[in-house]
């Protein structure tokens, strides 16, 4: 049996991180950047496990996931009150 905190065996390392990727029908694939990528562009809804994140997850939020820079800025520090931050029509 593994952790709950433990990564899945069908894990990719990107970055540095063990990520899976998980699809609504519960298909558990490696979480690499190009699987990450196919998603998006086909528009399919999936959740994106990642363990061990930390600096190494900010080019990811930022380039893949084309988050606000100010939104990956706030990631990077720990301890802030929850907040909404309206970026306007930010869209990369």
């Amino acid at each position: 049996m593994r952790s709950a905190n433990a990564p899945d065996a069908s894990a990719a390392t990107i970055c540095g991180m063990d990520a899976v990727l998980i699809t609504p029908d519960g298909t558990r694939r490696a979480g690499d950047e190009a699987g990450i990528r196919e998603l998006l562009a086909a528009g399919t809804p999936f959740w994106l496990d990642l363990h061990g994140s930390g600096q190494e997850t900010l080019p990811i939020l930022r380039d893949v996931f084309a988050f606000h820079p100010l939104a990956v800025e706030d990631a990077e520090q720990f301890g802030q009150r929850p907040k909404i931050e309206d970026y306007g029509d930010y869209a990369r």
